[in-house]
């Protein structure tokens, strides 16, 4: 250690003589650097991007202010400084000349009334709003950290755009019929209204999805308006997501946007980053929280009506995000959901009903709605009970309660059940058209039963899936009772995704237990696989549908063609290094792939032309839509390949039935 005052170079033993010359200093600048008075204050550096600009008071162009301006959005002005590297040192009672954000704190000025009845989570922390007077800003004097995060949010965040409502170019009478079929898929959206800069943030958010909808199936509707309400709808949903406002608007935008939006991207737009597409759930949440605090708060602006309704809708939110997930479990209310929805259909005299017989075109789309949420909740909370039991049953045989028989007796007895439970929807639903006189050629009625068909088949494989995946677990279920009985039923579950243990399952012998209900199973799943396919080719472009959702459907009644699931054992998917596979493929009979090919042709096509609406879409851009084509398409391709690679002889052929499958020996 060196001895106290002793320079370290000396101290380091090597002498004087072998340190290191000290390398000159850089020239100063004979030229003082430009700077603004922003960065003046802050004592940075300033980046003009011309240090030749006159001095003035005036704000510089855009293109002419410094990077910080920029990005602070600042008027950036430039002044004579004098001398560089010098500052006067200004004294304690001196006023901040050039600071644009006073040290005091100004009273806020009171909203309009009937402006915002919105109250948000945190009323002391809201980023949209300035906690100072509008203009210039500075972050010099926002010492508490509330403050400061407030005031930086602020300036991150670019203003409310006001161009889709500067003037308002479309009249609600262009998309009255379009707004009419929206009200079958939302009963308790408001009436439209064109968008004005004075309401609440979750209306404009709200109004402006709707006309977005709307306009996207009103052949007369301007393209540019269309572009303008898209880039504002994602500013504005992500601004509602970081308030949540308390209010009935914010819960209708949220599960409106759910309903068109549930990937993030709005129908007929490009998608940017690939990456960024997604099933977004928190959108069905966020929209949940703030209908349950509304639920709880006494708010005079909403009536129990739309309440009603909106939590009503909020439940088939909920059941839908259940039977999309791997393991579905049902909400606590679903019971008390079915049943209220079955008092309202059939229960005679109810205020709802009145209106399908109105004369009034609005109230008449909107109780049709009102019928079609109810009958929905009937059909998907009833899929779902049956689900969570055939679950519920592979459970109890991993703790040991039930054995391998009683699953396969739960599950005959589920699948049962959901049939008769399904007749007894189409009795009901049978009974209200005739009691309401509702002809299914209707212009409202015919795009509501179309995809009412197509949902009730797509549900109806979904139970069928789950049955053969119960029969497939209860074969595979570990016999370890060491590990936990979780993870047990997980190995399991995942083992009746495998395609080679879902053929060693179907070859296995003896026969595993359940066996004998593949035959009905396999009739069941092709039966539905036809009736998605049908019900799709109903659908014409021009219906106002969720066609996203549709999308995902189509994809997964398309994946039932490469893969072996309870339908009718596909044969087509990747099984490389199973033994005896070829064989077993050539003693299979393929049928009827020709014209389930053209169907899904079809399908796509329609699908494609309902998601782009009257938005054309430019040549190679990416949509939701052309992605999912693409996938149909490829999925064609494969077995087109597997057909010519297992069948020599040409046949065209669909679905391989194995003489064991039908009751064969």
């Amino acid at each position: 250690m060196p001895p106290p005052h002793q320079p370290l170079a000396s101290a380091s033993g090597s002498g004087s003589s072998s340190a290191s010359p000290v390398p000159p200093t850089a020239p100063r600048r004979s030229i003082a650097r430009r700077s603004c008075q922003l960065c003046r204050q802050r004592k940075a550096r300033c980046e003009l991007p011309d240090e030749t600009v006159p001095d003035s008071p005036v704000p510089l162009a855009q293109e002419l202010k410094c990077h910080r301006c920029k990005v602070l959005r600042e008027d950036c002005v430039v002044l004579s400084a004098g001398r560089a590297g010098t500052s006067k040192k200004r004294k304690a009672d001196d006023a901040p000349t050039n600071d644009a954000t006073p040290p005091v704190r100004a009273q806020q000025p009171a909203p309009p009334a009937g402006a915002d009845e919105e109250h948000t989570i945190m009323s002391t922390f809201e980023p949209g709003r300035p906690t100072q007077p509008v203009g210039k800003s500075s972050l010099r004097y926002h010492s508490r950290p509330l403050t400061l995060t407030t005031e930086m949010l602020r300036l991150a965040f670019a203003p409310e755009a006001t161009s889709a409502t500067d003037a308002w170019p479309i009249s609600v009478e262009v998309v009255q019929d379009a707004y009419h079929q929206l009200l079958l898929i939302h009963p308790a959206l408001p009436a439209l209204s064109p968008p004005t800069a004075t309401a609440s943030i979750s209306e404009r958010l709200l109004q402006r999805l709707m006309w977005y909808v709307c306009g996207l199936h009103t052949p007369s509707f301007p393209t540019s308006t269309l572009q303008t309400l898209a880039e504002d709808i994602p500013r504005l949903r992500d601004d509602v997501l970081r308030r949540l406002p308390t209010s009935l608007d914010t819960v209708l935008a949220l599960q409106l946007f759910g309903i068109f939006v549930p990937l993030g991207v709005l129908p007929g737009q490009a998608v940017i980053e690939a990456r960024s597409v997604g099933k977004n759930d928190m959108v069905h949440v966020a929209a949940s929280h703030v209908l349950r605090r509304l639920q709880a708060a006494d708010t005079p602006s909403v009536t129990a009506y739309n309440l009603a309704w909106t939590a009503l809708l909020d439940t088939k939110l909920r059941i839908s995000t259940e039977l999309d997930s791997d393991r579905p479990a049902a909400p606590d209310d679903l019971g008390t959901a079915i049943t209220s929805a079955r008092n309202l259909v059939s229960v005679p005299g109810q205020a709802w009903a009145a209106h399908l017989a109105s004369d009034d075109a609005t109230s008449r789309a909107r109780a049709v709605g009102q019928l079609a949420l109810c009958d929905r909740i009937i059909r998907d909370g009833q899929v779902l009970q049956t689900m969570q039991a055939m679950y519920s049953a592979i459970d109890q045989m991993a703790h040991g309660t039930i054995t391998p028989s009683n699953v396969v007796a739960i599950g005959a007895q589920q699948l049962s059940g959901a049939t008769e439970a399904r007749e007894a929807t189409e009795d009901l639903l049978n009974t209200s058209l005739s009691m309401y006189s509702l002809d299914p050629t209707d212009p409202l009625v015919r795009p509501w039963l179309t995809c009412r068909a197509i949902h009730s088949a797509h549900r109806d494989g979904k139970i069928q899936r789950t049955a053969l995946r119960l029969l497939m677990a209860t074969h595979y279920l570990p016999r370890d009772t060491s590990v936990e009985n979780a993870e047990r039923v997980r190995q399991a579950l995942q083992r009746s995704y495998h395609t080679p243990d879902v053929l060693a399952f179907f070859t296995a012998d003896p026969s595993p237990a359940g066996f004998d209900l593949i035959p009905s199973l396999s009739t069941s799943r092709m039966a539905s696989l036809e009736a998605i396919l049908g019900s799709f080719q109903r659908l014409l472009p021009t219906d106002l549908q969720p066609w996203h959702e549709l999308w995902a459907m189509a994809v997964d009644g398309t994946s039932v063609f490469k893969e072996m699931q309870a339908g009718s054992i596909m044969l087509v998917g990747p099984m490389n290094g199973e033994k005896g596979e070829r064989a077993l493929r050539q003693k299979s009979r393929i049928h009827e792939w020709g014209g389930a090919k053209a169907g899904l042709l079809a399908v796509a096509d329609i699908l494609l032309q309902g998601e782009a609406g009257v938005v054309p879409v430019p040549p190679g851009a990416k949509t939701i839509g052309t992605m999912c084509d693409k996938l149909v398409r490829s999925m064609i391709k494969v077995m087109d390949e597997r057909q010519f690679d297992d069948d020599p002889s040409g046949r065209q052929g669909l679905h391989v039935e194995h003489p064991r499958l039908l009751g064969g020996k």
